[in-house]
Formats: C-alpha cells, structure tokens, sequence
C-alpha cells in the first residue's frame, strides 16, 4: 500500500512506495478552491497493477469529502473509478 500526500502547492496528491514516487492525481482549482478539477491520474510504469491510481483517487476524493469540496471528473480514470465508487457521486460538481 503507498503512502498518499496532497501537495496543495503543486496541486497534486502524491503516492509514494518505499520513498520513491509511484504515482499522483492532478487538478485544476475552480471556484474560488470549492471545486476540484481532477484532470489526470498518472502511474510510474514500473508501479502499474499495484492500484496506485485508485489509492491517489481515493485520497483525493476523502479529501473533497473533508473539507467540503466538490470534484469535477475530467480524466477518464477518475470518471471510471466514480462508478465503481457509487459513495463518492455526491462529491461531483454538476
């Protein structure tokens, strides 16, 4: 399991294995920071297959959830982690 931080300046959420950066999920800011644009999710090749991209998703939607932000689903991976992942469709801004 990686270890996922949210880089607020980089507007990133980092997963990291063993110290070594394996994958993040990048966003755009809308609305004044209320709204999340998740515009991609990106996996080092050598880490695929280990659910990196659904650990960075994951993190970031927890994060919405926490601090009353929505996310806007752009990347196609984020779009089908949603429906694999019907309890955060509430976190998506219309």
């Amino acid at each position: 399991m990686a270890t996922v931080t949210h880089f607020s300046d980089q507007q990133r959420f980092i997963a990291t294995e063993g110290g070594v950066e394996a994958g993040y999920l990048e966003y755009d800011r809308e609305n004044d920071g209320a709204i999340f644009i998740a515009t991609h999710v990106v996996t080092d090749p050598e880490f695929r297959g280990r659910g990196i991209a659904g650990e960075v998703t994951a993190a970031a939607f927890e994060h919405a959830r926490r601090h009353g932000v929505k996310v806007r689903p752009v990347c196609p991976y984020v779009q089908g982690w949603l429906e694999k992942n019907p309890e955060a469709r509430d976190l998506v801004a219309e």
